[in-house]
């Protein structure tokens, strides 16, 4: 399946994703979220997904641990894209030398019911 690349699309396919992730993971443990979320999105053309809460503070969004995140680093809420994602619950785009350590073409979306 071809990556979604219209935000009305991408926004359908997230509300469809979370239902089934909320299905997948209410009896699942914390540390099995990331994992589960990255299987999921595959089924809708994600090649790579990385999952980020908000800390303590509300300052930062950190990745959540899970497969390839490894080079990912927390992002600041104020002046990045991420968090322009995360304050207005839309999805944004971004090219090039990504935020939270990711290279290419992104699309950030928020959803409180993750975070």
């Amino acid at each position: 399946m071809p990556t979604p690349t219209e935000p009305a699309e991408i926004l359908r396919l997230a509300g469809e994703l979370l239902q089934v992730v909320l299905r997948r993971t209410h009896l699942s443990s914390a540390p099995d979220l990331a994992t589960i979320v990255a299987e999921e999105a595959r089924t809708i053309g994600v090649d790579h997904l990385a999952l980020y809460i908000l800390d303590h503070e509300q300052k930062c969004l950190v990745p959540v641990p899970g497969p390839g995140v490894e080079n990912h680093h927390p992002v600041p809420v104020q002046g990045t894209v991420v968090g322009r994602s995360f304050i207005a619950s839309s999805i944004r785009e971004s090219h090039g030398d990504g935020e939270g350590g990711a290279c290419g073409c992104h699309y950030w979306t928020a959803r409180s019911a993750l975070v």
